[in-house]
Formats: structure tokens, sequence, C-alpha cells
């Protein structure tokens, strides 16, 4: 019975020591062929490819991921490369596709409005999601793609960033390129609208609300006559009206002295007749200094900003307003 125990315990060792020196080789050789793998041509990266990347070159995304054509491809994890992308505060989102050989960084750039100052002296990007992201000098070379905020308040670069927002269907990054400067413009019936300086030497304005017809801008381009030109964006009626550029400094006055007349004339029996010195009898297509339109085939005045029709009364000079 001993000597029988003895040989089973034998036994047992033996079949131990085979599996035990089997996964031993098992794992020897899957490591081996790891190595070897690691090393040929097979196991690198063919193909890179960037898509969605707009102000970043490939060969920056590359960089940023940690990737090139001596990549393991298959022993690099996806997340890894998120990770190394998404410690840039530019980069909001990266979506990796591997295929065979090929590697794809879809790239989602955060929206940029533009770069504004400090009162440090410190130069910041302003995005859409209301963040202010500080440049370094690695980035001062990018902001020739962005419009400078000229003027703006915190609070009214937050409402600039949440109108962006809104409309980001519209106001792509290819649309605010086209954009040098954007300062706050304020008048009585909006004190929140924008003065837009175009690359071209144009100037927009319009509220915030509006921002999305600079979508339409090439659009209008072909019409202008003129260089330096100056439009207002009317959002509500779908349109890009120029104006003389005059008229917009002009604009405030122009309803204070309606606001007044209308107090002044309150007892007479037209209240919303309108009466201005010397303002004669139009019979151009533009009056400049109210920012008047005449449409001679109507007979009737448009004031722009506002889309207000009136006619002007001989007898007394005076515009009435249309109901």
């Amino acid at each position: 019975m001993v000597r029988k125990k003895i040989r089973n315990q034998a036994s047992i060792k033996r079949r131990r020591s085979l599996r035990n020196a089997y996964f031993l080789a098992l794992f020897a050789l899957l490591v081996s062929s790891l190595f070897i793998y690691s090393q040929s041509f097979e196991s690198r990266t063919h193909y890179l490819k960037c898509e969605g990347n707009l102000y970043y070159s490939n060969q920056e995304i590359y960089k940023m991921a940690g990737v090139n054509t001596d990549t393991r491809l298959w022993m690099l994890p996806s997340i890894v490369i998120q990770y190394r992308m998404q410690k840039n505060p530019m980069i909001q989102k990266v979506e990796v596709e591997k295929k065979g050989n090929s590697l794809t960084l879809h790239v989602k750039e955060k929206l940029i409005i533009g770069y504004y100052t400090s009162k440090e002296g410190k130069l910041y990007y302003l995005t859409s999601e209301k963040e202010s992201i500080e440049i370094n000098d690695k980035e001062l070379k990018r902001i020739v793609h962005y419009p400078m905020l000229h003027s703006f308040t915190s609070k009214n670069r937050q409402r600039l960033a949440a109108a962006f927002h809104e409309q980001t269907d519209s106001l792509t990054p290819d649309v605010i390129e086209k954009i040098a400067q954007m300062s706050p413009y304020e008048n009585s019936f909006d004190k929140y609208m924008v003065q837009i300086q175009m690359s071209d030497g144009n100037t927009l304005y319009s509220s915030l609300n509006s921002l999305n017809m600079l979508k339409k801008y090439k659009q209008v381009l072909p019409k202008l006559n003129e260089v330096n030109a100056c439009m207002y964006l009317d959002g509500a009626h779908n349109e890009i009206v120029k104006s003389a550029c005059t008229s917009f400094n002009k604009t405030a006055s122009f309803l204070e002295d309606v606001q007044l007349q209308d107090e002044v004339q309150q007892n007479v029996d037209t209240p919303e007749s309108y009466e201005f010195a010397d303002t004669g009898i139009f019979d151009s297509e533009y009056y400049e200094i109210y920012n008047l339109y005449y449409s001679p085939s109507a007979d009737i005045y448009m004031y722009a900003p506002t889309r207000t029709y009136y006619y002007l009364d001989v007898n007394t000079y005076s515009f009435v307003q249309m109901n």
C-alpha cells in the first residue's frame, strides 16, 4: 500500500511538472511570437489619415497622438491615443479607427470664436462653450485664423459665445476665418449688437441672434459696387442690407429724435407723425442721415434696422409711420 501510494504521488508530480512545462513553453512561444511580430513590417502602421482637423496640420495631429508609420498599431490601445490628444485644450473629441494596418483619427476641434487680451496683457482664445484658453507661444502663429475680440467685457464675451453656440451650424470655422475683428456696438434699440470688421475691409452690423446671416455674406459680395462698404444683417427678414457707413453713427440719434417728436406731438391728431427739420422731399433711393430707403414705385420709406415703413406728409414735411 505504501509503495503504491508513493508511486501515485510520483505520477502526480510528473503530470504537474509536464503541465507546468507545457504552459511555460506555450508562454515562451507566445512571447517570442509577439516579439517577432512586433519587429516585423506587418505590425507597423502602413497608412495614417486625419479627418476633421482644420487648424492643426496632419503632422501636428500625429505628433499629439504619438503615432507614425513605425507605430505598432495593434499594440497601442485606442484609449491611449485619445488620452494623449485630449490633453490639448483645443481638441474637443477624438475617435480612433483601426482597420488592418491603417489608422484613421477623426478629430473635432473646439470652435474658436476669436481671441482677446486680458487686463494682465495675456492672450486668450474664446470658444463657443464660453471657455477661455490661454494662448501659449506655440499657438501664437495660429491666431491669424481667428478674429480679434476688441473692447468686450467679460459678460459680453459670454453673451457672444452663447450666440455662436446656438448658431453653430451657420457659424462654421470657414465663416469665422473671414472676420478680422469684432467689437460691441450699442444703440437705442439693441445694446448688445456687434460690429464685425471683415478681412476684405467691409463692415457688418448685427444683433446677436442674426449672426447666422454671416453664412450668406459671400453671396452678396458680387452685388457690391464699392469697397469698405457697411451692411446690416437682418436675420428677421433673412436679408443683408447695404447702408451708408455714416448712417450707423446716426442710428441712435434718429431713434431719439423719433421718440422726442412722439412725446411733443402726442396731443396732435396724427400722433405717429414725426417731424424733422429741413427734410425736404427725397428723390433718391437712400436718405443717408436717417438710414431711410425710398421706394419710388411705392412712394414709401423704410428704416432698415427695424424694417419700419413711413410715408412723407408733404403738407407738414413729416414722416408718418405706416400701420
